[in-house]
């Protein structure tokens, strides 16, 4: 990170003494990507961070250097590291135990145990079969708890018009809380990145950006 600032201009500012201005690094500067740049597939491939893996492990993965992995995050539009990239099993656990540790103390139960066993969301399945060709369709529909409990799990057969048979099935499920926010951090997981032979030309672009600030 040091190297990335090291681009930045620099600003006076009064830092405490009225007789003295100092040069600072002015952080308020930003260089971004373009949205054009970002949305073409001829720059980049998509990757799936393995658990565990920083902004500066990947980066070294792929370009041989740490202090690149600014790229990595710009290309993903990544501000905060914290929110917008995937936890570590150990962290995630953490994370989630200290946001419902409320909940689950009037039961006796950790955060992560409430997360664990109680319902964040219902839905109602429903399965399209074409017997003969084998093509299905899936709906999944969110419902309320109510309709939930009136959903009766069947199967059925009909026979289309053109006397196509179709199967379909009715099932359930529901999602805990600690499935949600298992599915908000496994979101973060697939991300962009750069193909290293366009790495230089922004380089030289964000150098050439940062000294004409």
């Amino acid at each position: 990170m040091a190297n990335y600032f090291n681009f930045f201009p620099k600003t006076v500012y009064n830092l405490g003494n009225p007789n003295t201005l100092d040069s600072i690094t002015n952080l308020t500067t930003n260089f971004s990507f373009s949205d054009e740049m970002l949305d073409n597939s001829v720059i980049y491939y998509q990757y799936t961070i393995s658990d565990g893996e920083t902004p500066e492990i990947v980066a070294h993965k792929f370009y041989g250097s740490a202090e690149k992995h600014w790229i990595v995050l710009k290309m993903n539009k990544i501000v905060d590291v914290k929110s917008e990239w995937p936890m570590d099993t150990e962290s995630f656990a953490n994370v989630v135990d200290a946001k419902y540790a409320n909940n689950g103390i009037s039961l006796g139960q950790t955060g992560y145990q409430w997360a664990q066993s109680h319902v964040h969301s219902y839905y109602m399945i429903e399965t399209r079969t074409f017997t003969v060709t084998g093509e299905k369709t899936v709906d999944t529909i969110e419902i309320d708890a109510q309709t939930y409990a009136n959903v009766n799990l069947s199967t059925a057969s009909y026979t289309l018009p053109d006397n196509t048979l179709l199967s379909v099935s009715v099932q359930k499920r529901t999602k805990s809380f600690y499935e949600y926010e298992t599915e908000q951090n496994e979101k973060n997981r697939v991300i962009k990145i750069m193909r290293p032979d366009y790495v230089a030309t922004i380089q030289e672009e964000f150098v050439r950006v940062m000294n004409n600030v």
